[in-house]
């Protein structure tokens, strides 16, 4: 995963997530030691380290005369951002009211595509806690293209209280996610893959749906919500409907 992309999405400058991640890397050091460390000149770097400091995510202290800059911990750098995107979020309802009509119906959508565009895709489904996510999946496949994201989608996942439905063809990594459901609180139906080949997955959460294409290394986030309810009401034929395969499948 690219850290200084990803910092840059919860409000760091390009420069100045290469600042933190020198600085993080080095763990106390002066101006100069950063500025080499990070390929940024001096005088920026100085720059830098101030906007950093104002933000909260750069300490200073003085040793013998000589002052030493010390990052934040980047476990309360995520957590600050995450609060601050569950904050905004709060507010939604009365920016949208402010919005004219057709801005609050037109769909957006939002095209990714590589890994880190995966990742972001993934990660956009974390923002609704405590809420049900529904999916159609070839788990194989999601999890060949980003195994070493998964793990940590999962953790996020749980900690959240998130509990996914999920429709996943039957495999030897489908029959992993089923045996897994309580511990990862998921609830999963197998279906043969012969009848319902997957090649897209597709999550339907609160007033979105994404769709990546997992061969390609391409997705979409479609926000609409008459789009996702609409999604959301053919999930549930369909859960319903899978049942039989999902009892055949055991």
């Amino acid at each position: 995963m690219n850290m200084i992309k990803t910092l840059e999405g919860i409000g760091f400058r390009e420069a100045e997530a290469k600042i933190y991640i020198s600085t993080l890397e080095l763990g106390a050091a002066t101006a100069s030691n950063i500025a080499k460390k990070a390929r940024i000149k001096r005088p920026s770097a100085y720059v830098l380290l101030e906007a950093l400091i104002k933000k909260g995510h750069i300490s200073t202290f003085k040793k013998r005369g000589v002052t030493y800059f010390g990052a934040q911990n980047p476990k309360l750098v995520i957590e600050s951002a995450y609060e601050k995107a569950t904050e905004a979020k709060s507010i939604l309802q009365d920016l949208m009211a402010l919005a004219p009509s057709e801005l609050k119906t037109r769909p957006r959508v939002q095209y990714f595509e590589g890994h880190d565009g995966l990742v972001a895709i993934m990660e956009d489904t974390l923002q609704v806690p405590n809420k049900k996510i529904y999916a159609y999946a070839d788990v194989e496949l999601g999890w060949k293209t980003l195994e070493d994201y998964y793990p940590t989608y999962i953790k996020k996942k749980n900690e959240r209280k998130i509990a996914p439905h999920v429709i996943l063809v039957d495999n030897p990594m489908g029959r992993r996610f089923k045996e897994k459901s309580q511990e990862e609180q998921r609830s999963v139906r197998l279906v043969p893959k012969e009848k319902f080949p997957m090649s897209n997955e597709i999550n339907i959460y609160d007033d979105k749906v994404f769709i990546i294409s997992h061969k390609d290394m391409t997705g979409v986030i479609i926000q609409s919500e008459e789009i996702a309810n609409t999604q959301r009401s053919i999930f549930k034929l369909a859960w319903e409907a899978a049942e039989k395969y999902d009892s055949a499948c055991v």
